[in-house]
């Protein structure tokens, strides 16, 4: 059923276990994209809705998928009271360790925004063209 099917059903069943309602966007055509990129997505996306139901006590959360020039965007979003960062200015936990180490291990980038009272956004960039067969 494809990357975009796979996450919206994800999203609704998360949405029934959790009462968080989840809005799920996607664009483009995943139909290409490799089975290694197309897990790392899914299980980002599990951790992400995880640390949300965890952490952000909201009653919904935002997911968009974008394919693009060769580009894989994910971005996964709440409304939350935010997160506090360690000294190097990044968020500790070991859900957005297994997130960071995902990404880099398909030569993506992971970013994270956040303040207090404003939410959280989650962005991961994975660059389709690295992943392409050789021959």
């Amino acid at each position: 059923s494809g990357l975009g099917a796979a996450l919206r059903d994800y999203c609704s069943e998360f949405g029934l276990l959790t009462d968080i309602r989840v809005t799920c966007k996607t664009e483009g055509s995943f139909e290409s994209v490799p089975p290694a990129v197309e897990l790392c997505v899914y299980r980002i996306t599990q951790e992400a809705l995880q640390n949300v139901a965890k952490h952000a006590r909201v009653a919904e959360a935002d997911i968009e998928l974008i394919r693009t020039d060769g580009l894989l965007c994910l971005t996964v979003s709440d409304r939350g009271p935010g997160m506090q960062t360690n000294r190097t200015g990044t968020p500790a936990g070991l859900g957005l360790v297994s997130i960071k180490e995902r990404t880099r291990l398909v030569k993506g980038t992971f970013r994270i925004q956040s303040r207090p009272n404003q939410g959280t956004v989650l962005s991961v960039r994975i660059p389709l063209e690295k992943h392409a067969p050789v021959g």
